[in-house]
């Protein structure tokens, strides 16, 4: 159901080298009920067409709190943009066919996928409060991609005639991030190669990541999907991981640290 506006571009693959540890918690086996090797893992989730890979780098514990977190955001504010533009699913049969709007009286209607008004809501920060000796603000703007809709059909096939906009899940947003900007400095950097401060962070799915996830200000729309780097070592002791998900939207840039260089 790609929208007409919306041309992805490529995905890159690279499988970096097996870590052979559980790159959370350090853990050798899967589980201990089970000769399976450590899980994969995908640096940017598998549903935003991630395809960097570290090899044998998940216990099945730790798995399974990291999944929940892709869940919750791959299944909430980013499903129908998702389904729209074609992104892969693991399990593509199980996508739902209608999705609900809510009328500003909180009335609930469900609208087909191809019909359906998407919008994606991210926040703009202000620089990791870790890295700041100043109070910031928790964010400084509201960036919105709204996708193109036929507004006299909604009316016409589904009786709508005003509906709330999207909603931003900053919990779920903030914890993937965490997760992406982990993974992708141990794959950089190694997991010895660092001091991480994230890791165990993950593994709590009570922490919001508030002082370590920040912004980056607006720059340049790469046309890519999705882009990575690792800022150069500076003043500073602390490992900072750039990420910019669906980049040739033009979304926000974000900034997260990940621990400290040795």
């Amino acid at each position: 159901m790609m929208k007409p506006d919306v041309v992805l571009p490529p995905m890159v693959s690279y499988r970096y080298p097996a870590v052979g540890r559980c790159i959370y918690c350090g853990a050798t086996e899967y589980s201990s009920d089970t000769d399976r090797q450590l899980a994969e893992e995908h640096i940017i989730p598998f549903g935003l067409n991630g395809d960097l890979v570290i090899p044998q780098a998940s216990c099945r514990a730790c798995e399974r709190i990291t999944g929940r977190d892709d869940a919750l955001l791959l299944r909430g504010m980013l499903l129908a943009p998702r389904i729209q533009m074609a992104f892969r699913s693991r399990e593509p049969r199980k996508l739902p066919k209608a999705l609900p709007v809510f009328s500003q009286s909180n009335r609930k209607t469900m609208i087909d996928v191809e019909d359906y008004p998407s919008t994606i809501l991210m926040l703009r920060y202000p620089a990791p409060p870790i890295l700041s000796a100043q109070k910031e603000p928790l964010f400084t703007d509201l960036w919105v991609k709204r996708f193109p809709f036929d507004v006299g059909k909604l009316r016409r096939k589904y009786g709508i005639d005003d509906f709330a906009p999207g909603s931003h899940d900053s919990y779920s947003f903030k914890r993937v991030l965490a997760k992406i900007a982990h993974g992708y400095a141990v794959a950089e950097l190694g997991l010895d190669g660092f001091e991480a401060i994230l890791s165990e962070r993950i593994r709590d799915r009570n922490d919001f990541f508030h002082d370590c996830v920040g912004g980056a200000g607006i720059e340049e729309i790469p046309d890519r999907l999705h882009s990575l780097s690792i800022e150069p070592r500076g003043e500073s002791d602390f490992v900072v991981v750039r990420i910019h998900l669906l980049c040739f939207l033009g979304t926000p840039v974000y900034r997260v640290v990940v621990g400290r260089w040795l």
